[in-house]
């Protein structure tokens, strides 16, 4: 046979109609009518406590809770989107929704005010504003970090009816971007001296004008639409370009070509960065 179920005792201890209302229930739920109508101070808060006994007369340790009963109820939360995920260069937006009790028809004017609670920087407070849409322009917030921010909504005939939410912006990083000055081809004698320059890389999660960071590797090859090797001096040694932003093949170094082209590349990179 299935043990027989506990009885439950339910009391509070600061409302006595409410008291005389929970001794009738024995099971572990309570349903109070519609409205509440044992509840009926306003603005308070209920201390309710529950106890079990089994079958064979054990009594379980209270348990204790509270309820709020409010004289009108706040406006439920809600955002559109639920989160949101950009990356540095986009705008961040989102739309706040309100939505009203049944039990109410009051509907005066919502009182909005949008917070920062956390993130690794500080979000502008023209950006924090009193209307139920938060946009925060591209380039105000940190690649690869993650904001939290609230939204306080309260009716304008009583601001102590208010709600309360908080949603996360997550901001991912651009790829880094390689770029060398000039054409992308170009002819040039081979007495004359070539300069490249890919000082015009950037990481785009960085501010123009601020320190990149970027480290650089050079590479040629010569292709015959075939088959492709590493580019040589005259001499028949691998030909070398360093690392730096700017690189430069002396005059004469390279023998002459003709229908095979020298193809010069850079790859830009970054700790914590894809190249």
């Amino acid at each position: 046979d299935s043990p027989r179920p506990p009885d439950f005792a339910w009391r509070c201890f600061n409302h006595p109609g409410l008291n005389t209302a929970l001794q009738a229930f024995t099971t572990s739920q309570v349903d109070l009518a519609g409205g509440t109508p044992d509840m009926t101070v306003l603005d308070i808060t209920y201390e309710i406590g529950v106890t079990a006994t089994d079958m064979f007369g054990s009594l379980s340790k209270e348990v204790m809770f509270t309820v709020f009963k409010a004289a009108a109820p706040a406006p439920q939360l809600y955002f559109q989107p639920a989160s949101v995920a950009v990356t540095r260069d986009l705008m961040a937006e989102v739309r706040a929704v309100t939505v009203f009790s049944q039990c109410t028809d009051t509907k005066s004017e919502m009182l909005f005010q949008w917070a920062q609670v956390s993130g690794p920087t500080t979000i502008p407070a023209q950006y924090l504003g009193t209307i139920s849409q938060l946009r925060i322009p591209g380039g105000t917030l940190q690649a690869a970090a993650t904001y939290v921010v609230s939204l306080t909504v309260s009716m304008s005939d009583d601001v102590s009816k208010q709600s309360s939410s908080q949603m996360v912006i997550s901001v991912g990083s651009l790829p880094l971007i390689a770029r060398i000055k000039g054409s992308a081809s170009r002819k040039q004698s081979t007495r004359s001296t070539l300069d490249l320059d890919a000082s015009v890389s950037s990481d785009p999660d960085v501010n123009a004008g601020d320190a990149q960071g970027l480290t650089f590797a050079w590479a040629c090859t010569l292709s015959d639409g075939t088959s492709s090797q590493s580019c040589r001096d005259k001499s028949g040694a691998l030909l070398a370009l360093g690392t730096a932003s700017t690189s430069q093949v002396p005059a004469d170094m390279l023998p002459a070509t003709t229908d095979a082209p020298y193809e010069f590349t850079v790859t830009t990179s970054k700790a914590g960065k894809s190249p």
